[in-house]
């Protein structure tokens, strides 16, 4: 795009992609689908804190940062170890995403609280109105696994409790609201820990965010925080 003559504008992603984008991952082996096949075959047969347990011999610290449940995690872990010979805490402590391949304005929205727990509640209530229900009725039925990573997202495993007729549906629409939240939470606490980052109220501030993002990209001058 730079050869072009434009400027690249990325909207959203979580602090994990936005620092994946800006600083690349660390080196690590790629996937190796015949350890992965066996890591599968092991917490099929005894289950997946079977499979954490090998990780806190194999790579304490790694252990320690992922959720014994988190299988995705867990077994790219143990892939890494068993493929490189080499803990992927290693890796990723020699990485530390230290180089900055993009000069970049990092701009974060500070959405006062009251206002920002309304729009969550008003998103539920649209996703609701829009056939979020139909949805993953359709997802139920479609014979998708209770334990594919779809239904570890937010809302989905809120509402699969409504279809499935656990709670009706104002119960569901209460637990994603809450669900929503305590994610924006995690959110904010991982950005406000990100170096960088401009916080401006995009309202209040929406004239002077303008005016800093122009010189910015005009003139790669970088407003005071």
């Amino acid at each position: 795009m730079r050869a072009r003559g434009r400027h690249a504008l990325v909207v959203g992603g979580t602090g994990l992609w936005v620092r994946v984008l800006l600083r690349g991952l660390c080196p690590a082996p790629p996937r190796a689908p015949a350890v992965r096949a066996a890591l599968r075959a092991l917490a099929a047969q005894r289950g997946p804190d079977e499979l954490h347990r090998h990780l806190a011999v194999l790579d304490p610290p790694a252990a320690a940062r992922v959720h014994p449940r988190d299988t995705v995690r867990v077994e790219r872990a143990l892939e890494v170890a068993f493929s490189s010979g080499r803990r992927l805490s290693d890796w990723q402590a020699a990485h530390r995403f230290a180089e900055v391949s993009y000069d970049a304005l990092l701009v974060g929205l500070a959405v006062a609280m009251p206002d920002l727990e309304a729009r969550i509640a008003a998103r539920a209530r649209r996703m609701v109105a829009a056939g979020f229900a139909d949805e993953v009725r359709r997802l139920r039925a479609s014979g998708l696994a209770d334990a594919a990573p779809a239904w570890a997202s937010v809302g989905y495993r809120e509402m699969r409790a409504h279809v499935d007729g656990a709670c009706d549906l104002e119960a569901a629409v209460g637990s994603l609201v809450v669900s929503t939240r305590r994610f924006a939470k995690r959110q904010r606490t991982w950005f406000r820990a990100e170096p960088g980052v401009l916080w401006r109220d995009p309202e209040r501030d929406r004239e002077r965010l303008l005016s800093e993002a122009t010189m910015f990209l005009a003139h790669g001058e970088r407003p005071a925080a």
